[in-house]
């Protein structure tokens, strides 16, 4: 793991303990709130994106996202790629 990378996941894993803070500290984030975790953590989901992977229109289903702290770290670290490469075009 790259320090890049490193970085990524503590800062993601820092907005995850802060949902999970205002949600109860169970490990858990609601689902309503998906949305806004991603954009958090520097993504931009579209509402379609959002729901397809556990989103919610009301409060109250929770989601386990600390499994899926990985994958959002690699999706942003491949954001942060293609950024960098068409900035130097």
């Amino acid at each position: 793991m790259g320090w890049e990378t490193v970085c990524l996941w503590s800062d993601v894993r820092e907005v995850f303990d802060l949902f999970d803070f205002w949600d109860g500290r169970d490990g858990l984030v609601d689902g309503f709130k998906l949305g806004d975790f991603l954009r958090c953590c520097g993504l931009n989901p579209t509402c379609a994106l959002v729901m397809e992977n556990g989103g919610t229109k009301k409060l109250g289903k929770k989601l386990k996202l600390s499994k899926k702290i990985d994958l959002i770290v690699t999706v942003r670290a491949l954001f942060n790629a293609l950024e960098s490469s068409e900035l130097h075009r």
